[in-house]
């Protein structure tokens, strides 16, 4: 599942669920969880598997913010633009971005059955 600041309020997935977040915008993004530990490691991996090797865990530091990487004008997503968090926890995880107004957002996270 792909996330950017612009996601549904509340997500409700499953134990081992990846979500990456991407940014398209100009300016850098962070994800801020309120309880950063139940979020596992995976990572993006510039030219490699989008869900790469696990290299992280927990709150996302700066990312994205390149506007260099345009074709025709255009932005897309590089894998530089995203990083990603494998939950393996059930809970709630809300998140925000500390660098530009955001809203609170919600990744509900439920045993699977």
């Amino acid at each position: 599942l792909t996330l950017g600041f612009a996601a549904p309020k509340k997500l409700i997935l499953g134990v081992g669920a990846v979500v990456t977040f991407c940014s398209k915008s100009p300016q850098p993004a962070d994800v801020v969880f309120d309880h950063p530990a139940g979020v596992d490691t995976a990572s993006c991996q510039s030219g490699g598997n989008v869900f790469g090797p696990p290299t992280d865990s927990g709150n996302i530091a700066a990312f994205g913010g390149d506007t260099t990487r345009n074709i025709n004008n255009i932005p897309y997503t590089n894998l530089n633009d995203c990083q990603s968090r494998r939950f393996l926890t059930p809970g709630i995880y809300h998140y925000h971005s500390t660098l530009f107004p955001s809203d609170t957002y919600e990744i509900d996270i439920q045993q699977q059955r």
